[in-house]
């Protein structure tokens, strides 16, 4: 770490040392010396990092009818979950639905899927608090003040893959 005075000369300083807090404390009439800091640090592995790598995860799927097929949202990589009811419902405040999703999927070993709640369903107070990834439900809790309905293919949740790793313990 090095520092620079208002006057331009750089001074090394010691890595616990602050040049900004240049005060003398033992004289406390004394001026504070104005300094710029800057810090040298390495090269991120990260240097030149402009754009996410996608890996597509082939991913094995039943669909009960096409409208509860997945759709990707734009360019991002979460896909919109819809609802599969009976009929409409409404979810009153703090109560909590598990909804079905109209369709079953299978992940490769190595990987996850994670659900949130849609962004429609986010700004009333919606969350999804468990979900399950083989037959594909979604547990939706209404931490909202309003009844909020749902109706059959309404988007309810955002899912995405991830992959998954395991703890390698180091036992000290």
């Amino acid at each position: 770490m090095c520092c620079q005075d208002s006057k331009g000369p750089q001074k090394r300083v010691k890595k616990k040392e602050s040049c900004c807090d240049s005060e003398d404390k033992t004289q406390p009439n004394k001026a504070i010396k104005k300094a710029s800091c800057c810090a040298r640090v390495p090269d991120s592995a990260a240097k030149g990092y402009v754009q996410s790598f996608l890996h597509k995860v082939a991913t094995n799927i039943v669909v009960d009818e096409e409208a509860f097929m997945p759709t990707y949202m734009g360019d991002s990589p979460t896909v919109s979950i819809r609802a599969k009811l009976d009929g409409p419902t409404r979810l009153p405040h703090r109560a909590m639905q598990t909804i079905d999703c109209g369709f079953s999927m299978e992940l490769p070993p190595g990987y996850k899927a994670v659900f949130e709640a849609a962004v429609s369903l986010k700004a009333k107070g919606m969350f999804v608090v468990d979900s399950t990834s083989n037959r594909v439900t979604v547990t939706v809790l209404n931490a909202g003040r309003e009844i909020v309905p749902i109706s059959n293919g309404d988007v309810v949740a955002e899912m995405s893959i991830q992959p998954v790793y395991l703890f390698d313990w180091m036992v000290k």
